[in-house]
This record gives C-alpha cells, sequence and structure tokens, in this order.
C-alpha cells in the first residue's frame, strides 16, 4: 500500500471549489474589469473588504441558496472564496 503521509489531500476540497473560483476570475477577466493578475495590484484590506460585503449579501439574503451577485449573477460565496484564495495569495507571498 502507497505511503499517503504528508501528502496533500486535494480529494477532500467540496466538490466545484475550484471551478467557483475560475468563474470569478473568468467573469473579471471577460468583462475587463482588471487585466488578468491586476488584483495582485489591490492591497489585502480592499480584498477583504470585497469578502465582507459578499459574505454579508449572503448572510442577510433570505434565500442563501439563490443569493446572486448583482454584476456578475455569479453566487455571491463565489466571490468570497475568490477573494478568500486572493487573501491567501497575498498573506503567504514574500
Amino acid at each position: 500500500m502507497k505511503n499517503k503521509d504528508h501528502k496533500l489531500r486535494y480529494d477532500l476540497i467540496p466538490r466545484g471549489t475550484m471551478k467557483a473560483i475560475a468563474e470569478v476570475f473568468t467573469y473579471i477577466s471577460e468583462n475587463n474589469l482588471y487585466e488578468d493578475n491586476d488584483w495582485q495590484e489591490n492591497s489585502p484590506e480592499d480584498h477583504y473588504a470585497a469578502l465582507m460585503r459578499h459574505l454579508d449579501e449572503w448572510w442577510m439574503n433570505e434565500s442563501k441558496a439563490t443569493c446572486l451577485d448583482h454584476e456578475s449573477n455569479l453566487h455571491t460565496l463565489k466571490h468570497v472564496l475568490a477573494n478568500a484564495a486572493i487573501l491567501v495569495f497575498l498573506g503567504t507571498e514574500e
């Protein structure tokens, strides 16, 4: 049996999570909201604020399953995931 010690378990990431993040970045790129990877120029505080706005919008919505962002028409939690991914990147970059 193969030793799985210390190997990252990508199979444990909930299905659709990576696609959700890609959908947000694709929307941003296709709608020329940023040039590819220009989001890196914004501060962590800007991304944190965006994450919290989307999270609050979802939290305050009565129908959490159908809470869509008014600009992208993507679920607000997809934007939360994308901003969290950005914060991980910015917070661990040296």
